[in-house]
C-alpha cells in the first residue's frame, strides 16, 4: 500500500512553517536533554571523571596538550582533504546542469490520469480544502470540495476516514 502521508512543506504558510519549526526545535531539544542521564553514566564508566582528575586537578596537562596537537593535525588533515573533494566537485560540475526542466501538464491529461471529470478537477484547484480517499493501490476512489464554513460536510469527510488498528 502507498503511503498516505502527503508531505509537502512548499504548501504551508509562514504561520505553519514557523510552527513546525518551533515545535520541531523544542522536541530535538527535548530528545537530547532525555539522553542526558545515559552520556552521563557512560563518561563514569569509561572513567571520564579520572581523566579531569589526571589533567585539570594534579596538573599533568604536557601529554594532554600534546595528544591534543596530534588530534588537531590529523583534523585538520581532514578538513583539508574534504575542502579539495569539494572543490574538485565544484569545478568539475559547475557548469553542468543535470536536472531537466518540468514538463508542462494540461488539465485533461491531469484529470485522464486521476480518472476524474474535468470540471471537478477544475473546481479542486480553485477551492482551498480537498478531501481524497485512495484504496489499497493508491488510485483515486471518491474526491470532494471542502468548504470549512459548512462543519456537516467536514465532519462527514472525517467519517470516512479509516482507521488502521
Amino acid at each position: 500500500m502507498k503511503e498516505l502521508i502527503i508531505n509537502t512543506p512548499s504548501v504551508l504558510n509562514l504561520k505553519q512553517r514557523s510552527a513546525s519549526g518551533f515545535f520541531s526545535f523544542i522536541f530535538w531539544l527535548l530528545w537530547f536533554y532525555l539522553w542526558i542521564p545515559l552520556s552521563t553514566f557512560l563518561g563514569w564508566y569509561l572513567g571520564f571523571d579520572l581523566v579531569h582528575f589526571q589533567i585539570v586537578e594534579l596538573k599533568h596537562n604536557a601529554k594532554f596538550i600534546e595528544e591534543i596537537y596530534f588530534f588537531a593535525q590529523a583534523l585538520t588533515l581532514f578538513g583539508l582533504s574534504f575542502a579539495i573533494w569539494v572543490a574538485y566537485n565544484y569545478y568539475r560540475f559547475r557548469n553542468i546542469e543535470r536536472r531537466s526542466q518540468a514538463f508542462h501538464v494540461s488539465s485533461k491529461q491531469l484529470a485522464e490520469h486521476y480518472n476524474v471529470n474535468i470540471s471537478k478537477l477544475m473546481e479542486h484547484q480553485t477551492s482551498k480544502y480537498v478531501s481524497v480517499s485512495f484504496d489499497e493501490d493508491g488510485n483515486i476512489t471518491n474526491h470532494t470540495s471542502i468548504n470549512l464554513m459548512d462543519n456537516k460536510k467536514f465532519t462527514d469527510s472525517l467519517k470516512k476516514i479509516p482507521t488502521h488498528q
